[in-house]
């Protein structure tokens, strides 16, 4: 009998790639895609179910930038994490750039996802009501989702073991690891029926509300506290 451990094990013929990439075959990796593969519900890959899929604005100068809460809010990479979107390290750009091509193609609605592509890369997140109208920078990708795609449940599950330990396996780069738009379409995207997406997605969905919720009773509160003198 052949017994596999960490550095002698089977890679099923699926799984192979074109390219060879050696971090792409390590034995925690294929293991993750075989549970994935065992699921006894649908997957796909994710491109399948991406409307879109492009790097965020580049237009990083630091001429662009006004005071926080006025012109348009400008999501960075540090602004991403697995809680939501922490809008204490947002930026804010001009208004007059409302009308520049890049920042056009990278407005966000709550339909979208964005993920960082560079550094702590493959991070998801929800755009929360309040941040809607705002822009995804450079260094992350801003997908857009087929219409029917439940963009919560699709967050809980890039953002789960399965979906990071893919993403991390497809992460490359020497000093700074980064995820290219072409290698995340491959990724595979559990898909159980639309009732139980539906109730996984709802308990994402709630969450990112309620933190919603706190920004806008904590910026009443603020609102009555500068009344008083």
């Amino acid at each position: 009998n052949k017994k596999s451990n960490a550095n002698n094990f089977f890679i099923k013929h699926a799984f192979l790639e074109k390219s060879f990439v050696a971090k792409r075959y390590l034995k925690k990796y294929i293991d993750n895609l075989n549970k994935i593969e065992k699921s006894a519900h649908q997957t796909a890959p994710f491109g399948s179910l991406m409307e879109s899929v492009h790097n965020g604005a580049n237009i990083d100068d630091s001429s662009i930038y006004v005071e926080q809460g006025q012109g348009i809010p400008y999501i960075l990479v540090k602004s991403i994490t697995k809680e939501g979107i922490n809008f204490e390290n947002l930026k804010h750009i001009k208004s007059s750039l409302a009308a520049d091509r890049e920042v056009i193609k990278n407005i966000v609605t709550e339909e979208n996802i964005v993920m960082t592509r560079a550094g702590n890369s493959g991070i998801a997140a929800n755009i929360p009501p309040d941040l809607a109208g705002g822009v995804a920078s450079g260094f992350l990708i801003n997908i857009k989702l087929k219409s029917g795609v439940d963009p919560y449940y699709i967050v809980s599950f890039l953002n789960s073991e399965y979906g990071q330990m893919q993403l991390e396996r497809i992460s490359s780069g020497s000093i700074l690891q980064s995820i290219r738009s072409s290698d995340l379409k491959k990724i595979k995207i559990i898909l159980p029926k639309p009732d139980i997406q539906k109730a996984i997605g709802k308990k994402m969905k709630d969450a990112v509300y309620a933190a919603a919720q706190v920004r806008d009773k904590i910026k009443q509160a603020n609102a009555d506290i500068s009344k008083l003198a």
